[in-house]
């Protein structure tokens, strides 16, 4: 068998940069759709727990939502795989003044294209509905608490705002242009950030919550009761960790200008909807954090446990 080898002379005609960035892109495309099989599955299965309990007023909006959810991930999936076929096949050889050419400017470039813009829509919307259910789990797991309530729902429901407003604006600046290539006000990054920094607060303040009540409960009944509610998986998944995670991990490269971001932007659309439904999933399973779980966990334990209970107190956090 005769051997294969690469030549040198097949590698296009550009800077390293700009083969780095086409890779980037591509990259965050595969990525973007194994992400959509995970967002399919869970779809499936919160439909699977919701659907013979539909009678329940509760169960019916989840089901609006885990709809809605997935249509946007198809959205975003549908524009995403065109952009790469126009970019990647049919445009390959794009030009245009002060960029380098090739799939990677036509991506940046052509961001306001319409079936382009059909994604950022879908994005959008992925991510308003994300961080709703951060804030939402956020105000169930301190629901009960000696905290006053407006002082727990003020600066989410105030950050989450002004996620909106910014989301909007950013909407309008990319269907007319790109976002790296902005001549007027840039609004991605305040997008960004201000999601990012209403998630990472949700995020820390469920797990702490969850952590203090992990502690409490481990020296009262022991390491293995309540590990449903308390374990550091349920943290991961009650907290939205993963939607946080991949937002910083996005926001800091397009911050330096490193092409590596678009690895993570593509995908980040599907994510922000895998993050909610493994939310939606626990809930509807019964194995979620909800207003009662904390009483309930305290007069499910074995009578054995009542006298070791007695001298324990556990004060509201």
């Amino acid at each position: 068998m005769p051997s294969i080898e690469m030549d040198p002379t097949w590698i296009p005609d550009l800077p390293a940069e700009a083969l780095f960035d086409e890779r980037a892109w591509l990259s965050g495309t595969i990525l973007t759709g194994v992400g959509y099989g995970v967002v399919l599955t869970l779809t499936f299965m919160c439909l699977g727990q919701l659907i013979p309990r539909v009678s329940n007023r509760m169960n019916k909006f989840w089901i609006l939502y885990v709809c809605c959810d997935f249509l946007f991930a198809t959205m975003f999936i549908a524009g995403d795989s065109k952009m790469a076929q126009l970019s990647f096949i049919d445009y390959r050889n794009f030009t245009a003044p002060n960029v380098t050419g090739g799939p990677s400017s036509f991506e940046e470039v052509m961001f306001s294209l319409p079936v382009s813009e059909m994604g950022n829509v879908a994005f959008v919307l992925s991510n308003w509905f994300a961080d709703a259910v951060v804030v939402w789990r956020c105000l169930v797991v301190y629901k009960g608490t000696s905290i006053p309530w407006w002082i727990i729902t003020i600066v989410p429901i105030l950050t989450y705002l002004a996620s909106w407003t910014l989301g909007l604006l950013w909407l309008i600046q990319v269907s007319a242009s790109s976002p790296w290539s902005s001549s007027t006000i840039n609004f991605t990054l305040p997008y960004f950030w201000t999601s990012f920094a209403l998630n990472v607060s949700m995020t820390l303040l469920i797990s702490l919550r969850l952590l203090m009540y992990r502690i409490r409960i481990s020296r009262v009944m022991g390491r293995n009761y309540g590990r449903q509610y308390t374990s550091i998986a349920s943290m991961i998944v009650e907290s939205a960790l993963l939607y946080t995670g991949f937002q910083l991990a996005f926001i800091v490269p397009f911050a330096l200008g490193h092409p590596s971001q678009t690895i993570f932007l593509q995908p980040l659309s599907q994510i922000q909807v895998i993050a909610p439904l493994l939310i939606i999933f626990r809930v509807s399973s019964g194995r979620a954090w909800t207003t009662e779980t904390s009483t309930r966990l305290f007069t499910s334990a074995l009578p054995s446990d009542i006298e070791m209970r007695k001298n324990v107190q556990l004060p509201k956090v």
